[in-house]
């Protein structure tokens, strides 16, 4: 499994998700990992991370697949990076570049938190 710019590689393929940075109500941050499409995640991804679907199909309400990686995860260093790649892509080539500069900054602080 490799973290990339536009998802995650799996033996599925790539499957395509984007990256986010998430403070929860206690107070905790994390990296939140969306599926971009209904599909779902592999089981592969499933078997490494504890994935949320929430979806109710009798009162039509759809989610897309998410998942949390917290620092003390032994895969955290590995989604970090896939987020920094997708990060150093949206400076690039987007006019959100100095939101994803402040972004990647606020992962740093965070993947020190581990070290």
């Amino acid at each position: 499994m490799k973290f990339q710019v536009h998802g995650i590689k799996t033996e599925r393929g790539l499957e395509k998700a984007r990256y986010m940075l998430s403070t929860l109500t206690n107070g905790r941050t994390c990296i939140t990992i969306c599926a971009d499409g209904y599909t779902g995640f592999s089981g592969e991804v499933r078997e490494a991370f504890v994935v949320e679907n929430d979806s109710d199909i009798m009162t039509d309400y759809f989610e897309k697949d998410s998942f949390r990686v917290f620092p003390e995860h032994p895969l955290f260093q590995e989604v970090a990076a896939g987020f920094r790649k997708m990060l150093a892509f949206r400076m690039k080539v987007s006019k959100y570049g100095d939101h994803a500069r402040r972004t990647l900054e606020d992962l740093d602080k965070l993947a020190c938190v581990r070290s």
